[in-house]
This record gives C-alpha cells, sequence and structure tokens, in this order.
C-alpha cells in the first residue's frame, strides 16, 4: 500500500518519507468489523475518528490512536482495500513517529504499477512544494482481548475492573485480575463470589510483597506470605482456577518457593522480572531457582 503525507518538510519528514526505505505500519483494532465500523463513520457529519488501542510503526507503538476512512473517487464500502487517515495526535497531543503527527494511507486507486503517484510526485517536488510519499506495507489486525491489571491501591474495591466489564468494546474483551487481603479469612469466599459474578474473566489473584518488611498500613501494603492463611488463600485461588500474580521483590523468593510447593497445581505468575534492581545478586539466584517449579512463569516487564 502507498503511504503519502501531506506538506510536510524538514529533516525528520525527509527521513520517513524517504523513498529508499520501506516504512511498516500495522493497526490493531478492538472491533472485528472494524472495516464496517470506519464505512458508519465515513456518512457522520465531521468524518469522526474510530479509536483504535495501537498503531505499530516499524516496531515503535503507539497507543490511543485515531483511524478514519479518507478519500473521496479512491473510496467505496464495495472496496476490498480502502484509504486510511491516521491521526498518532488523536488523543496524546504531541505524539508523533519522526516529527509526522498524520499518516495517510492511499490505496492506489487506478494504479496496479503502485508507482504513478510516487513518481508524480518525486518529479513535482523539483518545481512546487508537494506531497511527500513512499510505500508501506499495512496489515490490520484484532485485539482477542486485554487483560486489566488491579493495582495495589485500589486494594479489593473492585468496581473500576467492574466498570471496565460493563463498558467493554465488545463482550468478553476483557479480563481481569483480583486483589484480596491474602490473610483475611472471608478472602476465599469473596473471591468465590466475584469469579461466579463475572464467568470466565477474572483470571488471577494479585499479591503485593515489595517492602524489605511486612507492611499492614497505607494504602499498598505489603503481605505476610509465612502466615498459614497465605497458603490457604494460594489454594482456593488455584481451586478457582485463578493463577496467582506474585508483585514482589527477589528478597521474597524464598516464601513464594514455599508456597508453591504447598499448592499442588498453582500457576505463578512473578510480575516485572521480580523487581531485580531491588534486590542483591544472591537474592535474586532465588528468584531464578523459581523456574524449576512446574507452572512458575516470568513477566518480561520493568527492565528499567
Amino acid at each position: 500500500m502507498l503511504l503519502a503525507c501531506i506538506n510536510l518538510s524538514g529533516a525528520a519528514a525527509q527521513n520517513f518519507y524517504d523513498i529508499n526505505t520501506i516504512q511498516e505500519i500495522k493497526i490493531n483494532f478492538y472491533q472485528s468489523n472494524w472495516q464496517f465500523l470506519l464505512d458508519s463513520l465515513k456518512d457522520e457529519p465531521g468524518q469522526p475518528y474510530l479509536l483504535v488501542p495501537s498503531v505499530e510503526i516499524n516496531g515503535q507503538i503507539f497507543d490511543s490512536v485515531g483511524v478514519k476512512y479518507k478519500g473521496y473517487s479512491s473510496y467505496d464500502p464495495d472496496n476490498l482495500k480502502n484509504p486510511l487517515h491516521i491521526e498518532l495526535n488523536h488523543v496524546k497531543k504531541g505524539q508523533n513517529y519522526l516529527g509526522v503527527k498524520d499518516i495517510k494511507l492511499s490505496n492506489v486507486f487506478e494504479d496496479p504499477t503502485f508507482a504513478r503517484e510516487i513518481l508524480s510526485y518525486e518529479i513535482l517536488q523539483k518545481y512546487m512544494n508537494e506531497p511527500l510519499a513512499n510505500y508501506a506495507p499495512f496489515a490490520a489486525s484484532v485485539l482477542s482481548h486485554s487483560i486489566i491489571v488491579h493495582p495495589e491501591p485500589y486494594q479489593d474495591d473492585h468496581r473500576y475492573l467492574e466498570y471496565c466489564f460493563e463498558n467493554e468494546p465488545r463482550k468478553g474483551f476483557f479480563k481481569g485480575t483480583c486483589l484480596f487481603d491474602g490473610l483475611d479469612p472471608q478472602t476465599p469466599a469473596r473471591m468465590a463470589a466475584l469469579t461466579k459474578k463475572w464467568p470466565n474473566r477474572i483470571v488471577a489473584l494479585r499479591v503485593h510483597a515489595i517492602g524489605k518488611e511486612v507492611n499492614k498500613a497505607g494504602a499498598i501494603k505489603d503481605r505476610d506470605l509465612a502466615d498459614p492463611r497465605m497458603a490457604q488463600t494460594w489454594a482456593a485461588a488455584t481451586k478457582l482456577g485463578l493463577a496467582i500474580q506474585m508483585h514482589m521483590t527477589p528478597q521474597w523468593a524464598p516464601a513464594v518457593a514455599k508456597l508453591v510447593k504447598q499448592t499442588p497445581g498453582a500457576r505463578v505468575v512473578i510480575d516485572h522480572l521480580a523487581r531485580h534492581a531491588q534486590g542483591t545478586a544472591a537474592e535474586y539466584e532465588e528468584v531464578l531457582k523459581l523456574g524449576a517449579h512446574t507452572g512458575v512463569y516470568m513477566k518480561f516487564s520493568g527492565l528499567a
């Protein structure tokens, strides 16, 4: 697909529209019927943009991007491929790629050679201001679902998570983690009630332990992983089919290993590489030993 953008100048734009470089663009849509939605918006007054979760350009990801169909003679709802207008700064003002905020993708209407538009612009630019253009393979995909991680400051208040379930782009799009006090005797029953209310939506119990000591006060609490009630909560979560999402620092790895041994069938996700920068080399060796246990996974994030 041909890529073009109108009235751009400067080194950044020139780099993006270098005729000798093929740019790669991928759009992720929330909705599987995105073409129908774009067709519908084409007829709306002012032709509003469809908000998409992300656009990837040469491996760089931009979130909250606006997309709509463009063109008049080149657009037709019966086309297999219609021209697109991508607005990178639709929500996040100033968001750009190499200085470019608006990207227009042509469908090379009536140009089976895929060359006429590029060549004509290249010739005309020698004599007047003309759009910059080059080539870009384009791909569109649909996100199957998204997982909302329930953060510690919310504690056991799941109203935001439930709001997302009630207002999702399509039924079943969102899944989420829950967070309860692992030492509260009521936690197993409360987890069961939440998973029953939202079947196949709650995928994990998040457990927080990043302080040097157990912390029972404040908005963010560090749970005592050695308390027998924590083992009971792990067992209850596992029985419900939930994974255990450990938000932890390396010093807690031995306690996590003990809980894994005590909980047959547990699936454990170690969040943010166990915050490797917040522990010693010896402590992190204990984190790596968790890999010997079946069902323990490391989430690759939090490198900084």
